[in-house]
């Protein structure tokens, strides 16, 4: 039978028609269809510029670039997060901004390729050149007018120019922040990131050295004697100056409201020698007693009562210590602020005790820091007197170490004669960490028994086991200089014993001579820069000469009486040299003698 043509068509329709639609809407075999598309797409975000901030996507990971591929329709979120200093600009498509908030969200239809641009703050510096002193020099800014006080504000990241131009006598010292020296460039350039004020420090220019002249004796002039502060009634003995005076400086801006009397300033002074506290106190116009009567003499007063100022950096300090105290030399805002300190004891036989620390000048908050090594140095021979070396010639032969610390402990142990070596705790701008080894310069120290018998042998001229060195200071008046030690010299034959004689099995035991004299002991600079630059050995400057200071003295009463001086300071402003003497109890109060060093 024929199928009619109507028919073929239904069959055509059902088979290539219906069938695939049925396929997919009940599946094939049991198992599923797969979707007939579906697109992955790439989504990346970006921090412009890196440094200016993060991105994430989708609460991922932070990063300055971060991906995700997701399927077309999703929802994508974007997050920016900005770093200090920069600021937020928006989303970017290209160069269109899609958002400005950090938080963006969108359905994913493309790849796509967002930036979250970030801008730098732009903030504004002042920045202040001064000169110090005014009457030194001048000072200006990015080529402006020359002045004393200059100031310009620019943006951050700005380049400035700092020039200093000295006047007649004045010599440019540095550019200081602070008590920091941060450059000697002239002229100096940095970029401006924050609010500075910069000081062009200018000092009396120092005479050439080929017309240098030494100090001499006859050049110091008795004046007289002050006493120090009475302690209070209840005060213990370690708040007291009894057997004091192991440790002094000058400050010149001590004491602001003192009167015009030719005697300004402050000194930070060591009470009693067993705990050694600090205070300040004024300076009283010194009066000469020809009778050596104490109550001829004028009382100094406490500006900042006694203080330990070690904390608890040095526990092991005890038994019969020494120490000193050199306050940081007046920088260009000449604001002293802060003070080194060296610690040692009598027996001191090793090496892993530090000796040198800092403290504020602010005994109500020292705030101590160190403690601190000296390199080149055994334990005997760095760590009893400081002093200050001028500026200009610290810079020209010690690459700036301004501080000369040393010791000289009886009986050969420190050395045949005086030490002195050349250190800052500030070279590198901030103080270093805690047992750091500060570099040094050696400029003077002779031969010493501390590692057994010297060989070969170098000493002082005149040197004796007896001599007991409690100070020094680096005097400049005019055109003359020397280094001056302060001390006690054994005079005669020198034994290991009591006064009566040599014995080992005795009381009061120790080096002793026929006699024992004050002395003030001179050394010539000049000699101490050839060593510094090489051509002499640290043991070949001698002394030049020598001053008896014991007609000015209060408490000698045998030949043989021991530590008749304490340590001493320098006023370099107006030529004034101060000295400890010890009183021994009740009788015997602790004084300071004054001497002034003619300029002519």
């Amino acid at each position: 039978m024929k199928k009619s043509r109507r028919g073929q068509k239904v069959l055509f329709l059902i088979v290539f028609v219906f069938m695939p639609l049925m396929v997919f809407m009940f599946g094939c075999g049991g198992g599923a269809v797969p979707p007939i598309h579906n697109d992955d797409l790439t989504i990346l975000a970006q921090a412009v510029p890196a440094e200016g901030g993060d991105v994430r996507i989708n609460g991922g990971a932070w990063g300055d670039s971060k991906n995700v591929t997701v399927t077309n329709g999703t929802q994508v979120t974007l997050e920016a997060r900005t770093s200090n200093g920069y600021t937020f600009d928006g989303w970017y498509d290209g160069s269109v901004k899609v958002s400005s908030n950090t938080t963006y969200q969108f359905i994913a239809a493309a790849n796509k390729t967002y930036k979250a641009n970030f801008s730098q703050n732009v903030t504004q510096c002042t920045i202040t050149a001064q000169a110090s002193p005014a009457e030194g020099g001048d000072v200006r800014i990015n080529g402006g007018a020359w002045g004393d006080n200059k100031t310009v504000t620019v943006n951050s990241g700005t380049q400035v120019t700092l020039e200093a131009a000295k006047n007649e006598g004045y010599t440019f010292a540095g550019w200081y922040e602070g008590m920091t020296k941060v450059s000697g460039a002239n002229p100096y350039a940095f970029n401006a990131n924050a609010n500075r004020t910069l000081r062009a420090f200018f000092v009396t220019k120092a005479p050439d050295p080929s017309l240098r002249t030494r100090v001499e004796p006859e050049d110091l002039v008795y004046i007289g004697a002050f006493l120090t502060p009475e302690p209070l009634p209840w005060a213990p003995d370690a708040e007291t100056w009894e057997w004091g005076g192991m440790g002094m400086t000058y400050n010149p801006n001590g004491d602001a409201e003192s009167p015009s009397d030719g005697f300004p300033g402050s000194i930070f002074g060591a009470g009693h020698d067993v705990w050694n506290l600090i205070s300040e106190f004024d300076i009283p116009t010194p009066v000469l007693s020809r009778r050596k009567n104490i109550n001829d003499l004028p009382l100094s007063r406490f500006l900042q009562p006694f203080t330990d100022i070690r904390g608890n950096l040095f526990p092991w300090v005890e038994e019969m210590p020494r120490m000193d105290i050199e306050l940081f030399p007046s920088g260009p805002s000449r604001t002293p602020g802060q003070l080194v300190a060296c610690w040692g004891v009598h027996l001191q036989d090793e090496h892993e005790y530090p000796t040198h620390m800092v403290f504020n000048s602010d005994l109500n908050n020292p705030n101590p820091q160190g403690p601190w090594f000296v390199e080149g140095l055994n334990p005997y021979n760095g760590n009893d007197y400081l002093f200050s070396i001028p500026e200009d010639w610290a810079d020209e032969y010690v690459q700036g170490l301004r501080f000369a610390t040393g010791r000289y402990r009886d009986g050969g142990w420190s050395g045949f004669g005086p030490t002195i070596a050349a250190i800052n705790p500030w070279r590198n701008g901030n103080l270093p960490l805690a047992r750091t080894v500060l570099p040094s310069v050696i400029l003077l120290k002779y031969s010493d028994y501390y590692e057994g018998e010297p060989d070969p042998w170098h000493e002082m001229d005149g040197y004796a086991h007896s001599d007991e060195w409690s100070g020094g200071v680096w005097v400049r008046a005019g055109s003359k200089e020397a280094v001056v030690f302060v001390g006690t010299k054994g005079i005669g034959n020198t034994w290991y014993g009591n006064p009566d004689g040599p014995c080992m099995d005795c009381e009061n035991r120790g080096w002793w001579s026929d006699a024992f004299e004050g002395w003030f002991l001179f050394y010539d600079p000049a000699d101490l820069a050839k060593v510094a630059q090489g051509t002499l050995q640290p043991w070949e400057p001698q002394p030049y000469a020598h001053l008896n200071i014991d007609e000015h003295l209060f408490y000698i009463t045998s030949t043989q009486q021991k530590y008749h001086v304490g340590a001493c300071c320098y006023d370099s402003e107006n030529h004034l040299l101060y000295v400890f003497e010890s009183g021994r109890g009740e009788e015997e109060r602790t004084l300071v003698h004054v001497w002034r060093v003619q300029t002519e």
